[in-house]
């Protein structure tokens, strides 16, 4: 992986508010599998009704921190190369990959 073990500098533009980070002690532990949202239907607009969605993906957040998406109608290829780009910037040293970080104007 990276090449240093020193940390980045911390930058506090990229540090989330307290009341906007994810509520760890609500997070299942006991939970074996990522949670899986099928959009299948929702990319079409043949699902029934949005809310349903918008409930698995507040769960997801809420228990697990994190989920898995399916049947998003983004190509497998562009996934792929995606994934391998992410690989090679995480495979940086620390300065380099430093240096692609940005500045969230978003952020409280």
């Amino acid at each position: 992986m990276a090449n240093s073990d020193e940390p980045l500098a911390h930058n506090p533009s990229h540090i989330l508010s307290e009341h906007r980070r994810p509520q760890l002690g609500r997070v299942s532990h006991s939970a074996s599998k990522i949670p899986v949202i099928n959009l299948a239907g929702y990319v079409d607009e043949t699902a029934p009704a949005p809310s349903d969605l918008v409930r698995q993906v507040s769960h997801a957040c809420e228990y697990y921190g994190f989920f898995q998406i399916t049947n998003h109608g983004v190509p497998d290829e562009l996934c792929d190369r995606v994934l391998n780009k992410l690989t090679i910037i995480f495979q940086l040293p620390r300065q380099e990959r430093a240096c692609l970080i940005l500045e969230d104007r978003l952020r409280e």
